[in-house]
């Protein structure tokens, strides 16, 4: 990661290395069609820090997504290298403007179509897109609700084609979900 700082002037953090590894190896297992069409990566964003006036301290959903696209062809032939720097260039987009328009256009959809509707939305591109959220900073260890620290740690909702980081002892632990069709 040193190397890419020093060639590209850009910071990529491990997630963004493993999560370009991750759409590097699964969408073009996960994709309907194998020509140049473009695919997606989906990366939920904590926006607690970035938003003025929120407060840091609120537990509850507080996300953001920031969403990248590339061509099949682009995806396939880019190094690991290319695409975590691609990544880490879509997270770094996520202002708060970038939040407040997406706060703003959910709640006018919600307006519009009523809350029923929101179960439509989809969290990735539903044929050529992936969804990798990123929980290995979560300090599930140090967690107790009063009956101990937990032992064990699974993403509760299982999304198609989708990933996530989760803390292990050593490291960090890949949770896949393959689609079923």
């Amino acid at each position: 990661m040193a190397d890419i700082k020093q060639k590209r002037d850009i910071s990529v953090s491990e997630n963004d290395v493993i999560t370009a590894m991750l759409w590097k190896k699964y969408i073009p297992a996960w994709r309907k069609k194998h020509n140049d069409q473009n695919v997606y990566i989906t990366l939920p964003f904590d926006f607690r820090r970035v938003l003025t006036g929120f407060p840091k301290n609120y537990f509850g959903c507080a996300l953001a997504f920031a969403t990248t696209e590339t061509t099949y062809a682009h995806l396939h032939n880019a190094s690991v290298e290319d695409v975590a720097v691609l990544i880490k260039k879509t997270i770094a987009g996520v202002k708060e403007k970038y939040i407040r328009r997406s706060l703003s256009t959910l709640e006018n959809f919600r307006l519009q179509d009523g809350i029923d509707a929101t179960e439509h939305i989809h969290l990735r591109h539903p044929h050529n897109g992936m969804i990798v959220t990123n929980l290995s900073r979560l300090p599930i260890r140090d967690l107790d609700f009063g009956t101990g620290a937990p032992d064990n740690f699974l993403s509760y909702a299982e999304v198609a084609r989708s990933a996530a980081i989760l803390p292990a002892h050593n490291g960090v632990e890949l949770y896949v979900v393959h689609p079923t069709d």
